[in-house]
């Protein structure tokens, strides 16, 4: 399969997270609903004129096969399909070229069923298969293509089976097996270790721009402390611990911010909530920069922001310190949220014009969002879901604002 070709199957998947997106916010007869179906279905059209018969599509420690031919380099929305199905258990799907808008519908309803609907042992088991009786979709099938790593040549997976064994997988084991708790006894979950690795990983390919030796030096040692057997968060801090003390002090403060040369000096979980929010605000900035967005420009479009303790959310945040932009009264709040949203879904998502100049799309991916109220946090979500970001949440706002420096 040729590099166009799977560009056009990789836009119907991403088609198809948008959709399992919006039957996880909207309700089945929302508008934005029945707008999505129809893209998806238009996506589903062009995909299938590249398949013989049928689509497969396997996830394999972390990379996505369109049938035995790895994706190299998904875009952002593969790779949070990846992320997603991979949460619940959905290592494999077939989808016939018979298959019906309905039928492509069902699957897409399936997969945003939460994991304690999908899952055995009340979520934290494999997928039940039992729940597919629930969909009528005899032309899709789930989870029976055979996954396994292998060397035989012709089962596809030789050429690719080092790539296999490296970061990506080691992130999915890791995510089995971390069972132990975090700050504050709250579970830490596969998406944060997730998170928190990709912002270092990013961060280090990021500062390595001009220096390729160091950045491939950094990159190396983060693979060095994943693929090493983590059967806890304890064992990961540990093994974070050894790497940052191997980096090179000025490697250390472009990925943290600052150089450490004491161990005692570390507070782990701070270092982790900070590392990610500088990675993600490192992506953001360079791209208002890129695109040559001044700041007069920028705070007409965006307004006021908050900058009170229980609403912080990470974009915000960024753009507040970056800017210098202030906020404190109910109508500011207000105004905020609806020039974020306007901002996100036309200047982050969307090619948009300002004046005379024209903006292609900005590089999506995950904002962190502290709130104490999870309602406010749910408004954020839905403000930033459907503009194709991820989200991670903290309850406890306090202790995110703690962690940014």
């Amino acid at each position: 399969m040729d590099e166009a070709q799977v560009k056009i199957i990789s836009n119907f998947l991403a088609s198809l997270l948008k959709l399992i997106r919006y039957f996880k916010l909207y309700p089945p007869n929302h508008p934005y609903i029945t707008d999505m179906i129809q893209e998806t279905d238009k996506a589903r059209e062009e995909a299938f004129k590249h398949v013989n018969k049928t689509l497969k599509v396997a996830i394999m420690g972390g990379v996505i096969f369109i049938g035995k031919d790895p994706v190299d380099n998904p875009n952002t929305l593969v790779k949070n399909l990846i992320k997603l199905l991979t949460n619940i258990k959905i290592k494999s799907f077939e989808m016939d070229k018979s298959m019906t808008t309905d039928e492509m519908v069902d699957f897409c309803k399936l997969a945003a069923k939460e994991k304690e609907e999908l899952l055995l042992d009340g979520g934290k088991g494999e997928f039940n298969a039992a729940v597919l009786k629930e969909f009528k979709m005899p032309h899709v099938k789930v989870n029976e293509i055979e996954v396994k790593l292998g060397d035989e040549e012709e089962d596809g997976l030789g050429a690719v089976k080092d790539m296999l064994m490296g970061v990506d997988e080691a992130l999915g084991t890791l995510g089995e097996k971390a069972k132990a708790k975090g700050a504050g006894g709250a579970e830490l979950s596969e998406d944060r270790l997730m998170a928190m690795v990709d912002a270092i990983l990013s961060r280090a390919t990021i500062q390595g721009a001009n220096d390729p030796v160091k950045a491939k030096r950094s990159f190396d040692e983060i693979g060095d402390m994943l693929t090493s057997q983590c059967e806890d968060i304890n064992d990961l801090k540990k093994n974070l611990l050894q790497t940052v003390f191997r980096m090179p002090p000025e490697v250390q403060k472009n990925i943290f911010g600052e150089a450490y040369n004491d161990e005692e000096e570390i507070e782990m979980d701070k270092m982790l909530l900070n590392l990610s929010i500088r990675n993600r605000a490192n992506i953001v900035r360079n791209a208002l920069k890129n695109e040559n967005l001044d700041i007069d420009t920028l705070k007409e479009t965006l307004g006021k922001v908050v900058q009170e303790e229980g609403e912080v959310v990470e974009l915000a945040e960024i753009i507040t310190k970056e800017f210098g932009l202030t906020a404190s009264s109910e109508e500011e709040k207000r105004e905020y949220i609806s020039r974020l949203s306007a901002l996100i879904q036309s200047g982050l998502v969307s090619q948009t014009t300002v004046g005379e100049k024209t903006f292609a799309p900005r590089v999506r991916g995950t904002v962190l969002i502290a709130e104490d109220d999870i309602d406010v946090a749910r408004v954020y979500q839905r403000l930033l879901h459907p503009a194709g970001f991820e989200t991670i949440l903290y309850t406890d706002g306090q202790q995110a604002l703690d962690g940014i420096k």
